[in-house]
């Protein structure tokens, strides 16, 4: 009695390992396997979805601890999110290649805004949990805080350059403005203003602002009628004197007119 032969089991690809050193892990039935991660010799460890041939990276863990998350169709993935070690995670937008920061969020709820191309990205705000929020001027790395809305309604502006900013101005809430002078940390008041007495010198200014806006609007308006009604009103010819004339050994009759 012959020995009976279970049938041969379909194969498939689960490990790959190419000569360069990285090792890439499979998934799928035989003739179907597409790529789920790729791990690299230096520890860089790439994760994949999608069917054969059109896996496209979702995410890459870094040997420091960064974790990358990315978007995209195969070929054109592009870092979405930069999860770090110590909890903070960037956002990031723009194509392949082009990604920029856009925003970070800390453990502690804090929220930084920024603007500018990739590698060139600078913060612009600042959002803390008790609900301040600071504004910022200035290239990457000379970021200076101008201004400052507190919680209950208070708005500080600063001038000065980076970690030397100074109080210039505080608006409270509603009641009084207040003018400063000095370095930073040695600000001392100058002035007081009634909020309603703020308030009309801003109106004034306006005011003044509107009417030389509208003188301006009235020349340019009178100067673009008088090009019309010369054009509308050609000078005429209203006298012909008519005479001889020696020009360049030539004798020729000249007509001389006057416009009007």
């Amino acid at each position: 009695m012959g020995t009976k032969r279970s049938a041969p089991k379909s194969k498939c690809v689960v490990r790959m390992e190419p000569l360069s050193g990285e090792v890439q892990f499979y998934e799928g039935p035989r003739g179907e396997e597409r790529m789920v991660r790729e791990e690299s010799p230096d520890g860089h460890v790439q994760f994949y979805q999608g069917p054969k041939g059109e896996g496209r990276m979702v995410r890459e863990e870094f040997p420091d601890g960064q974790v990358a998350f990315c978007e995209g169709p195969r070929g054109e993935e592009r870092v979405v999110r930069v999860e770090f070690p110590d909890g903070h995670v960037a956002f990031c937008e723009g194509p392949r290649g082009e990604e920029r920061v856009v925003r970070v969020e800390f453990p502690g709820g804090q929220v930084n805004f920024f603007e500018g191309s990739q590698g060139e990205e600078r913060m612009v705000r600042v959002e803390f949990t008790d609900g301040q929020v600071n504004f910022l001027e200035g290239p990457q790395g000379k970021e200076r805080t101008v201004r400052v809305e507190c919680p209950g309604g208070q708005v500080n502006f600063f001038e000065g350059p980076r970690r030397e900013e100074r109080v210039v101005r505080v608006d409270s809430s509603g009641s009084e403005v207040v003018f400063s002078e000095g370095p930073q940390g040695e600000e001392r008041i100058v002035r007081v203003e009634s909020v309603k007495e703020e308030r009309k010198a801003r109106k004034r200014a306006e005011k003044k602002r509107r009417q030389r806006a509208a003188r301006r609007a009235k020349a340019e308006e009178e100067e673009e009628e008088v090009v019309l009604r010369d054009a509308r009103f050609p000078p005429v010819v209203v006298g012909v004197e008519v005479c001889e004339e020696e020009v360049e050994g030539e004798e020729m009759v000249v007509l001389t007119g006057w416009l009007v």
